[in-house]
């Protein structure tokens, strides 16, 4: 979990996440809501959490610029392996979003 943490951090910290984590106008109310079922396996919850990124990942990288291709590719790769060392009963499949 804290290999996660320290990915997910670093992630946050890069300069190409920069602006599309900015809002403008920025958001009238904050707020987070936890994954369902995170009190009862919090890792688990944490897992699939990471395959709906990875999900809008994919999307992303259609949509990208070939400078920012690279960085999403490898963010979809370190959240699908994230995913499944978390939640290893849901194997991650070959293309994320796609069942």
């Amino acid at each position: 979990m804290d290999a996660v943490t320290d990915t997910l951090d670093a992630t946050l910290r890069e300069s190409a996440v920069t602006p599309m984590l900015s809002c403008d106008p920025a958001p009238v109310a904050g707020g987070h809501v936890l994954p369902a079922g995170f009190a009862e396996d919090p890792t688990r919850a944490v897992g699939g959490t990471l395959r709906e990124a990875s999900a809008a990942l994919v999307s992303a990288v259609g949509a990208s610029s070939p400078e920012d291709r690279e960085w999403l590719l490898t963010g979809l790769l370190e959240t699908a392996v994230a995913a499944q060392h978390l939640d290893p009963e849901h194997p991650v499949p070959a293309l994320p979003g796609r069942d």
